[in-house]
């Protein structure tokens, strides 16, 4: 059994701390992205030109998003959406915690 100074147990504590707040952090960011997914399909129009602008911040992702729509593979269009709502989701916490 070792004894820890002071220094090692603030070390840890600071530690455990950054856990919490990186798991409460992603337990708001889940239920930002649920809010935004949800206020998006009841025809919020600020959400969605902040999807679709998250969507085209990436030429590649825009891309991918055409060759989704002509290959028929809808589902890729599926990710490319909760990728944006991600975003979006972010930078709505970004402005709550600044």
């Amino acid at each position: 059994m070792s004894l820890q100074t002071a220094w090692e147990n603030r070390k840890e504590a600071e530690y455990h701390a950054q856990l919490e707040a990186s798991e409460r952090y992603d337990a708001e960011l889940e239920a930002e992205k649920s809010r935004i997914d949800e206020a998006a399909k009841n025809g919020d129009e600020s959400l969605i030109d902040a999807i679709n602008d998250a969507i085209a911040l990436s030429d590649d992702d825009l891309n991918m998003q055409w060759l989704a729509i002509g290959a028929g593979a809808w589902d890729k269009l599926a990710d490319l959406r909760n990728n944006a709502i991600e975003v979006v989701a972010r930078k709505h916490l970004e402005n709550k915690f600044c």
